[in-house]
């Protein structure tokens, strides 16, 4: 008995593949992915850096407020998600006719 599968396999057509030339494609791709690369690096850059200043408030948000562990957190967990919040509705309000500059 033979396999049922093995005989559309036999029969399909192969296709062929049109020849491009060797660094066309390549260096687009190489370009796409360094850049893709730097803006992540650059986020985790900028994300460090914002952690580091809160960091740095810290102490200080503490003794002016005379808050605790969980006050100083809640503090701290606001300007970050008030950070997020900000740079989610920052382009649309930037492209809006309110704020932004017409396009033209």
């Amino acid at each position: 008995m033979s396999d049922p599968q093995q005989g559309i396999l036999a029969t399909t057509p192969a296709v062929a593949t049109v020849p491009r030339p060797a660094g066309a494609t390549t260096s687009r791709s190489a370009a796409y992915v360094v850049v893709l690369s730097s803006v992540a690096a650059l986020g985790g850059f900028l994300f460090g850096f914002d952690s580091g200043v809160i960091n740095g408030t810290v102490k200080a948000l503490e003794q002016a407020f005379h808050t605790h562990a969980a006050g100083t957190g809640l503090a701290v967990g606001s300007v970050l998600l008030g950070c997020a919040v900000g740079a989610f509705l920052g382009g649309a309000l930037a492209d809006s006719r309110v704020v932004g500059r017409p396009c033209s």
